[in-house]
């Protein structure tokens, strides 16, 4: 195992364990490094060459063969168990300067993205192609991380960075890569079950509060099956709130794994990818499904990736992102 972890103008020498998670059902990827405890005397000592806000690069492989798994800034700096602890945050923690206050009326989506990333600041680039409309969106008092976070809740959206890149699309359907996983090769192990939604039907009811107070409703999928409601708010656009129940549909009804596979560093896999499972001794089951979250730990134990499963695509979708 190898590895190179870069903080600010140092490069590290010496390393307890580093884990990085990585979601687009979160706002933020996360890291934490942990240093052996005698690389300095004390906490003081390390705030003298790495300060919160410092920009962190960690690369992991084998051999001088390295990838780059991380990129973000050290949010803060701590002690634990003897260890020092740099806990570090993605591009989102540049989304924490305030936005100047605004009232938005008859907005896309896309227009709020747009204002938000000019405005923290900090050169922030922005992918936006989830076609949703607000009747009224208000900014008062709030940072950028606060209006993401605000957005993430009401659209239900993946909102994410990729280095300086904040993304927003609809769930699950941006794709970064491609990746394969067999039982027999390259599974360590698995936390996955096998479920089938073929006489399983959902209603899904989108909710909110019209202009003049009343409820306005739309009703996705099948009437009389199992029932969900959502409620959205400032969303009276009922193809907005169409596209919402649907893509819950989606997220909920599908016939394939669920769960985790623990792997190696190789292959390299992100947030984003597309897995494709195979099982030679149930090759009915194999599919391509979208990876949620991927958990990597490095250590002197060893290297391991924790592999979050979402929802399995169907044959033509693939060929996509």
């Amino acid at each position: 195992m190898d590895w190179k972890i870069t903080v600010g103008e140092y490069q590290l020498m010496m390393l307890d364990s580093v884990e990085i998670h990585k979601s687009v059902d979160l706002l933020s990827d996360t890291a934490v490094i942990k240093l052996p405890g005698t690389l300095f005397n004390s906490t003081t000592n390390v705030e003298d060459k790495i300060r919160r806000g410092s920009k962190v690069i960690i690369e992991l492989g084998y051999n001088e063969d390295l990838h780059e798994e991380f990129i973000g800034y050290v949010k803060e700096i701590s002690t634990e168990n003897g260890c020092i602890r740099l806990t570090c945050e993605d591009a989102l923690f540049l989304m924490r300067n305030p936005i100047p206050d605004k009232e938005f009326t008859d907005v896309t989506l896309t227009e709020i993205v747009e204002y938000v990333s000019v405005e923290v600041k900090e050169d922030i680039l922005y992918e936006c192609d989830y076609e949703m409309k607000y009747d009224k969106f208000i900014i008062k008092d709030s940072t950028g991380y606060d209006i993401l976070m605000k957005l993430q809740q009401e659209t239900r959206g993946n909102i994410y960075f990729k280095e300086r890149t904040l993304h927003v699309h609809p769930a699950y359907e941006e794709i970064f890569g491609r990746v394969k996983y067999d039982f027999a090769l390259n599974i360590e192990k698995s936390g996955l079950q096998y479920k089938n939604t073929d006489q399983h039907f959902y209603q899904i009811d989108v909710e909110t509060t019209g202009k003049d107070g009343k409820t306005v409703k739309v009703t996705v999928g099948e009437v009389g099956g199992d029932k969900k409601v959502l409620k959205v708010y400032g969303i009276t656009d009922e193809e907005s709130m169409k596209r919402l129940g649907e893509e819950e549909i989606k997220r909920i009804t599908y016939n394939g794994y669920d769960g985790y596979i623990n792997t190696f560093l190789i292959p390299f896999v992100d947030s984003g990818y597309l897995a494709h499972i195979h099982d030679e001794d149930d090759e009915h089951k194999d599919g391509w499904y979208y990876v949620n979250a991927v958990t990597t730990t490095f250590s002197k134990a060893g290297a391991v990736r924790k592999v979050q499963l979402g929802f399995k695509y169907e044959e033509g979708e693939t060929e996509n992102g």
